[in-house]
């Protein structure tokens, strides 16, 4: 779900097309609704699915290709519309975007790591590094400090 609560995207991990549902949210209902289109591609077997604080970003996390894929949001429909594609750890499992929207963090279970990322104003992706972890990172939760 986005911030904002008007979108919700969910990963379709083992969907042979890789792809990941687009819908809109009901504010009083909560119904979910395809989006047109209702699905967008993303790498190979995408399980988890991070937008950034301003509705702007979404990052799909792909396990299968060990990659992170970023998308813009379209703010009127919630489609989101590819930027690229980044190289993450050996098999990603979640992303979180920190609270200001600077940063994502990758958890990625076979090589006991963190891939930390750079969110750039376009919401492109840098590396920042890894950074080790005692054991699979399978959920990574960031939270900002108080005011």
């Amino acid at each position: 779900m986005d911030p904002s609560g008007r979108f919700a995207y969910v990963p379709n991990a083992y969907d042979v097309g890789n792809r990941v549902s687009q819908c809109t949210i009901d504010s009083t209902t909560g119904v979910l609704t395809p989006a047109t289109p209702s699905t967008v591609t993303a790498g190979n077997s995408p399980t988890c699915v991070a937008v950034d604080p301003s509705s702007k970003f979404a990052y799909v996390v792909n396990r299968q290709d060990n990659t992170v894929s970023a998308f813009t949001v379209d703010p009127a429909n919630g489609t989101l519309s590819e930027i690229g594609t980044y190289v993450a750890g050996a098999q990603p499992w979640r992303v979180t975007v920190d609270p200001s929207g600077k940063f994502a963090y990758v958890g990625n279970e076979n090589n006991n790591t963190v891939s930390i990322y750079r969110i750039n104003a376009k919401g492109s992706l840098t590396s920042a590094g890894t950074t080790a972890t005692p054991g699979p990172a399978f959920k990574i939760t960031v939270i900002s400090p108080k005011q």
